[in-house]
């Protein structure tokens, strides 16, 4: 099956409308319980076939005007939209006409009534007449209880369930109304320009964490990794391995050598810091946060450690560079560090991560004035019911924190409990500098004051003075509300980015809090032109994943366009500058893609991106396509592949078997295969950059994967027993590309002259990135009927002299996303590939290839995506080393048996032989779904003829007999399923609960589809076996049960 990648959510054919049932007019609904009836009593009335009312079920043609539907789908649409369309108007003109009632609005010429200044602007209504639908549903609400056939207990509980319920939506209906009726903010109108301040962003850089190799300075773990980490490694001598040489769970635990797992990852983290300040440096920005968790669980209980020694010289080289540019740093501990609790617990906690925080600012050894701007920013906390008694229990839990804390210890207005005019008092009364934050102010404020910019104003001398007497630079807090936010909580939400400036002093030091951190620094840069912004503008953006933007060209001046027209085009300035940038590559790889003699692209169709949807770019339909239509052709002329790359014809002793170097080692020829010649036609080529006539290809596709290849260890935990683990082959890889590749590149400079610059490090890391590009997105090519009779196999495929398929990447097609249920496939014809529609597609259908019948985990591995659709291809593995120990552990046979059974097992080759155990996807509905969940009859029957081997062979040498062969064959069976189950560490129900809970379709969820998809199968998988030993009689086997479910 052709190989591709991407798409990782599920795609449905006809997805199953989502719409809530709403109330319609009674003549829709005779309408549609009509048509209904109609179709129910008989089938044949679907999709404009009628009966006849003769009850033989003829086709008899429909009157098709132009307003006329053709099936009862086309009614039930259009009834669904007007259905939304009628809700949208009365949500909007009820919740319009609620804020109006509330409203203290003076009646307009109504001077004289009786003094009366805030009457309400609508009389009370009179009481409607006939059905109250409201009242109607309140009332079924309320008796609901008394009418349930419920006990007592059980009907105060669902009483109280319900009267929960309404309060949570009153509570909810009553943050929509007051976020309605608030009023609008008064800002002040005053810029701090011209800027001489410092801009800074809080922890993460996402352009430096999503470059390879990523930089950044908050890695962590999990609890059980430091457990593990207790236990030395399988092989010591040899470094970590995710599946080959993990701790050893049965060597002695050593709580130092736990601890120093946790030292090793504080220490990657804060080498990082260098990079990021040098980064910083390099685009005008001198201010940032590091991250709380810069050294993971260093003030835990139970796991924390001091930093002193052992992060002494990384954190005093991060602190030279800042000292050097003269950047400043601070920290802000999190929610949960509060000296205000009444709980003990929490207070020695929170003392804890303060000193955690301070000697990590301490031993950056800044200069002095940096040093003591090191400040580390706390919230004040929950007000516990009494603000007075908090505000005590602080006091007096200040007084136990070392001087170093105090002296870097910040307290922030938040947005919940305690506002600006709550926590000044304090500050000044304990010579803490106060950090006035924008965003929760104008959530979050004093009666005294306006929501806005303007009023806070007052109090700037006040909060400056907290900062100056302690002799500190003061900062303040930025960042605004998501634009559709209504309700406090909404507001809560930082925007991406922010739209201007506070009105603070022109020389402060302002960290914007915005999702797209160092990005959202450059877009104000950018607004206001300030210090340091001509040195990133040239730059590409970052783009957001979750906030793809559209391709929208700068408009023109209205006055002197023919002017600005003619002076561009004398210029030569590209009409592509004002396109966005991920839009104007794919813009030029299609114009790349249509220059191409022999290529076509249909004008029924268009390259999109997708990433909204996390699928990268994709093909959809812009008209109604039929089937068998050609959407575009590739000739074979442009297939990257080592028969049109011109590196085979420069370096054939490479690619011919026979003029192969000679391994040192082994004395034989080197032969590159089908994979590690391709990898080295596009690593020749990409390295060529503009002068290869690939470029336009190259920059569309992708640079970063979702691969189990590319995941972190804790990432990859999360797989928890799925055999995925053990078939990542990252070692196997990296041993190819220094063994294989990088050599050729290496002793041939003259064609390869850019290596020169790059160290086998960047080689691997760029041999990695090519090897994943053709494991997505390679097509394994058909045959070619020009090819030559000697190249051709009995079958007629075309193959490599070792009998393999040739490979290689096509464009465009390898564009089209894929799912289990599909729309197009790509055609192999004697000089191109062609995609065709493989059924009628809607316009705004996305086109969708086809990869095989694939199990969700090796989607996973390949492409680095789950769907829904391939949960029906889902595969549990079982090893040759699960089945033996099943059989030595339930027969109780010792070793020297087993020895003798495997030579005979070797000698049949079934020594290395597990079984893969699926679902029967024979029968299959027209939508996709199965017509039965069993499992693979031909699946079970390989695994009962491998455990009959096993039994015979066991019987022969252990002499024996006592037990049938049939009971200890079920007996294995349910060993093997309780042996793969226990390799998981969560359930199937616990998992189904998790999946529910999850968000987005992150790597995490992946891990989750993949092991859910294989715990199904073994429970179907554990019922046959309980079921066969259920039907097995006295004496008798149970052959029937065991290959039937």
């Amino acid at each position: 099956m052709p190989a591709k990648r991407k798409r990782n959510m599920s795609q449905q054919e006809t997805p199953p409308s989502t719409e809530p049932t709403r109330r319609r007019s009674d003549r829709n609904l005779e309408k549609l319980s009509a048509a209904s009836d109609a179709v129910k009593a008989d089938p044949t009335a679907k999709l404009g076939v009628l009966n006849d009312g003769l009850g033989n079920g003829e086709r008899r043609p429909r009157a098709r005007g132009k307003n006329s539907y053709e099936s009862r789908k086309d009614v039930e649409r259009a009834v669904r939209n007007l259905q939304a369309m009628e809700s949208e108007l009365q949500t909007t003109v009820r919740n319009q006409r609620k804020a109006l009632e509330t409203s203290e609005v003076k009646p307009i010429g109504d001077e004289a009534t009786d003094g009366d200044a805030t009457m309400p602007l609508h009389p009370t209504l009179p009481p409607r007449q006939g059905k109250q639908v409201v009242n109607e549903g309140e009332d079924r609400c309320a008796n609901s209880v008394e009418q349930a056939p419920l006990d007592g207990r059980k009907a105060e509980l669902a009483e109280g369930d319900i009267a929960a319920a309404a309060r949570d939506a009153e509570a909810e209906d009553d943050g929509v109304q007051r976020g309605a009726r608030r009023p609008p903010p008064v800002n002040s109108e005053i810029l701090p320009l011209p800027w001489s301040g410092r801009l800074g962003y809080a922890c993460l850089n996402t352009y430096l964490r999503a470059s390879n190799p990523t930089v950044f300075s908050s890695r962590t773990c999990r609890m059980s990794s430091i457990v593990e980490h207790r236990h030395p490694l399988r092989n010591p001598d040899e470094p970590e391995h995710a599946t080959k040489n993990r701790p050893d769970k049965e060597q002695p635990a050593d709580i130092e050598r736990g601890q120093r797992y946790l030292q090793e990852m504080g220490l990657a983290n804060a080498r990082d810091i260098v990079k990021m300040l040098r980064w910083n440096e390099k685009y005008g920005i001198r201010f940032m946060r590091l991250s709380s968790e810069m050294f993971p669980f260093a003030s835990h209980a139970e796991h924390g450690y001091a930093l002193e020694p052992f992060a002494a010289e990384a954190l005093a080289d991060a602190g030279k560079v800042a000292g050097e540019l003269g950047h400043r740093l601070t920290t802000h501990p999190g929610q949960f560090t509060q000296l205000g609790s009444p709980r003990k617990e929490v207070i020695t906690a929170a003392i804890r991560d303060l000193e955690y925080h301070a000697e990590m600012l301490s031993l950056l050894k800044m200069p002095e004035q940096q040093d003591r701007d090191a400040v580390m920013i706390l919230h004040m906390g929950g007000t516990y019911g009494d603000k007075a008694a908090t505000l005590d229990r602080f006091r007096e839990n200040y007084k136990t924190v070392s001087q170093n804390v105090k002296n870097r210890l910040v307290l922030e207005n938040d947005d919940v409990s305690w506002t600006v005019h709550d926590l000044l008092p304090i500050c000044e009364e304990l010579n803490i500098p106060m950090v006035l934050d924008f965003h929760h102010h104008n959530i979050l404020f004093d009666d005294s004051v306006r929501e806005g910019t303007l009023d806070i104003i007052g109090l700037y001398d006040r909060i400056a003075k907290t900062w100056s007497r302690k002799n500190i630079r003061q900062k303040m807090h930025y960042s605004e509300q998501t634009s559709a936010a209504i309700t406090p909580r909404e507001r809560r939400k930082h925007s991406a980015r922010v739209r201007t400036l506070p009105p603070c002093p022109n020389d402060m030091d302002l960290m914007i809090e915005a999702k797209d951190k160092e990005q959202a620094v450059f877009e104000l840069m950018r607004t206001f032109k300030l210090p340091g912004w001509s040195t990133f503008n040239d730059i590409v953006p970052f783009e957001r994943d979750d906030e793809p933007r559209k391709a929208v060209k700068k408009e023109d001046d209205e006055e002197g366009d023919d002017e600005n027209n003619a002076a561009t085009q004398q210029d030569g300035v590209n009409e592509d500058d004002g396109i966005e940038v991920p839009e104007r590559v794919s813009r030029a790889f299609l114009e790349w893609f249509k220059s191409i003699p022999g290529a076509t692209f249909s004008d029924a169709i268009e390259l999109v991106d997708l990433r909204s949807a996390n699928a990268g770019r994709g093909i959809i339909a812009t008209k109604d396509i039929e089937e068998d239509s050609i959407l575009f052709t590739i000739p074979r002329t442009h297939i990257l592949s080592k028969q049109t790359s011109a590196l085979v014809s420069t370096l054939p002793q490479v690619f011919d078997a026979d003029q192969a170097p000679a391994d040192p080692e082994n004395g034989f020829a080197v032969k590159q295969d089908r994979w590690t010649s391709l990898i080295l036609v596009m690593l020749y080529e990409f390295l060529q950059g503009d002068a290869s006539s690939w470029k336009p290809y190259f920059d569309v596709l992708p640079e970063s994967f979702n691969t189990p290849m590319f995941w972190s260890d804790a990432e990859l935990d999360e797989l928890q027993g799925s055999a995925t683990r053990q078939r990542i082959g990252k070692e196997e890889a990296e041993e190819m590309f220094r063994t294989r590749i990088i050599p050729v590149i290496r002793q041939n400079a003259s064609v390869f002259p850019q290596q020169e610059a790059v160290s086998d490090d960047q080689l691997v890391a760029l041999a990695h990135r090519m090897g994943s590009l053709i494991m997505s997105y390679a097509f394994d090519l058909d045959k070619d009927d020009d090819s030559d009779e000697e190249d051709e196999n009995e079958d007629g495929w075309q193959v490599d002299r070792d009998d393999e398929l040739l490979m290689g990447m096509v464009p465009m097609a390898d564009m089209l996303n894929a799912d289990a249920v599909f729309n197009a496939v790509i055609n192999h014809a004697a000089d191109s590939l062609t995609a065709t529609a493989t059924r009628p597609i809607k316009a705004g259908e996305e086109i969708l290839n086809f990869y095989g019948p694939l199990a969700n985990s090796e989607l996973l591995r390949r492409y680095g995506y789950v769907t829904e659709a391939h949960m029906r291809h889902d595969v549990v593995e079982i090893s040759p080393e699960v089945i033996e120990a099943a059989v030595k552990a339930e027969l109780q046979v010792d070793d020297s048996v087993l020895e003798k059974v495997r030579a005979k097992l070797e000698e049949r080759d079934l020594a290395d032989e597990g079984a893969v155990i699926e679902w029967d996807t024979s029968a299959v509905e027209d939508d996709g779904t199965l017509l039965a969940q069993d499992l693979s009859r031909d699946s079970l029957e390989e695994l009962n003829a491998l455990l009959e081997a096993y039994l015979k062979y066991v019987e022969k040498y252990s002499q024996d007999r006592k037990r049938p062969r049939e009971d200890a064959a079920i007996s294995i069976l349910r060993r093997i399923v309780h042996d793969i189950q226990a390799k998981y560490t969560t359930s199937l129900e616990e998992d189904q609960r998790l999946l529910s809970s999850l968000g987005a379709m992150d790597r995490r969820k992946m891990a989750v589809v993949v092991r859910l998809g294989e715990k199904m199968v073994l429970q179907k998988l554990q019922s046959v076996a309980m079921g066969a030993q259920s039907d097995q009689g006295p004496g008798e086997g149970s052959k029937r049960a065991r290959t039937s479910n």
